[in-house]
């Protein structure tokens, strides 16, 4: 029994009363959060650390931006092969397990025109750099937060 991806979705949450593909975008989601976090704990420690002078710590942080940007890539790439994986894996329930559902009418469905999905691709696409550029201005401002807090600091000891 062939089904399309939609079909398995119904199945799949019938079978498990959850969204397989909800539950594993968010186990994806939480492993970019911890990666996220990691990068921010080990700037926030750069920025912290008196061992080195503010150039040197500029250029690291720069550096790990790029370094940031690289994994995030390489994690969204790892993400949707993982989700993909584990849908044909864990996840896969036998044919004969399925429960048959009623298909809405043929009437009802809207034709996908390829012009709107190639722009809603693209508006993802943009909000998903946008989230990026949103994270980034976030470590970069507690950055910017700690080290005024560290200067108050200094300034209230004097």
């Amino acid at each position: 029994m062939e089904c399309t991806a939609e079909q398995m979705d119904i199945h799949h949450k019938a079978f498990f009363s959850l969204e397989p593909s909800l539950f594993l975008a968010d186990l994806s989601n939480i492993a970019m959060d911890v990666c996220a976090d990691g990068f921010d704990d080990f700037e926030r420690q750069l920025v912290e650390s008196d061992v080195l002078d503010q150039q040197s710590k500029t250029a690291l942080s720069q550096v790990l931006s790029q370094t940031y940007n690289m994994t995030l890539e390489s994690l969204n790439v790892a993400a949707a092969n993982f989700e993909r994986y584990e849908q044909l894996t864990s996840l896969a329930v036998p044919p004969e397990l399925f429960i048959e559902q009623p298909m809405p009418a043929a009437t009802s469905l809207e034709p996908i025109d390829p012009k709107q999905e190639a722009h809603l691709d693209q508006e993802l696409a943009e909000l998903r750099e946008q989230v990026l550029q949103a994270r980034l201005a976030c470590r970069q401002l507690k950055q910017q937060l700690n080290m005024v807090d560290k200067d108050l600091s200094r300034a209230g000891e004097a």
